[in-house]
């Protein structure tokens, strides 16, 4: 019995080690998304949905913008999208935390939510979620609008690096 508790203190001491070790973490860094209108209504103008890191380092964070301005680059007063002009968004920041685009799809009538974002080998982008009603698939200057066959659609956006 006392051979059993001494190595049963062995493994426990050891596990707990190991644990303590794998644990420990490093902070790099953060970057903030919001501006004035978005501070005042907190999660009510955007709501970042998920995120996904290529085999470089760019940091892709989708979501969707209900009302408001949201400046998507605060620390150098960058680029801002009006929750006016569409549901969700798309934004790129590189390994050194810089934006380098973000992009608004969807329309602010239809009940939709981004729900995942991938990023694969050759850079492409894909963004999966559902939709009510119409919806601007076309994160460009285009519209191109699919419309729900049933009362809830899916929808996979692909887009090129």
């Amino acid at each position: 019995m006392k051979k059993r508790v001494t190595l049963l203190l062995l493994v426990c001491f050891a596990v707990g080690d190991f644990q303590a070790k794998a644990q420990k973490v490093k902070f790099d860094y953060v970057t903030q998304i919001g501006g004035a209108s978005a501070s005042t209504h907190a999660g009510d103008v955007y709501k970042p949905r998920t995120l996904a890191v290529d085999k470089h380092g760019n940091v892709y964070n989708a979501g969707k913008i209900s009302s408001g301005d949201v400046e998507f680059d605060v620390i150098n007063s960058g680029k801002k999208l009006k929750g006016s002009d569409g549901g969700h968004y798309i934004a790129k920041y590189d390994s050194a935390q810089n934006l380098l685009w973000v992009k608004q799809y969807g329309n602010q009538i239809t009940s939709c939510a981004t729900q995942s974002v991938v990023v694969d080998t050759s850079g492409n982008i894909y963004l999966a979620g559902y939709f009510m009603g119409y919806f601007d698939v076309d994160p460009g200057p285009n519209a191109t609008w699919e419309i729900a066959k049933g009362s809830t659609d899916m929808f996979i956006i692909k887009l090129d690096p």
